[in-house]
């Protein structure tokens, strides 16, 4: 997703799902850089997965 590798995840931190009003997946990413680089407008393209995975 985005591009990134595994290697570009922060092993220390598990891929979670939060709920704010609405499901969120979140990625920690392994440095500040990979996130500065990240497309604006991606929160958009994940939402489907974060529904998809939330799905009974």
């Amino acid at each position: 997703m985005f591009g990134y590798h595994d290697a570009d995840l922060d092993p220390r931190i598990a891929p979670a799902l939060a709920h704010a009003g609405a499901n969120h997946l979140v990625l920690a990413l392994a440095s500040r850089d990979l996130r500065a680089a990240m497309p604006r407008g991606g929160s958009v393209r994940v939402s489907g997965l974060a529904r998809q995975l939330t799905e009974d």
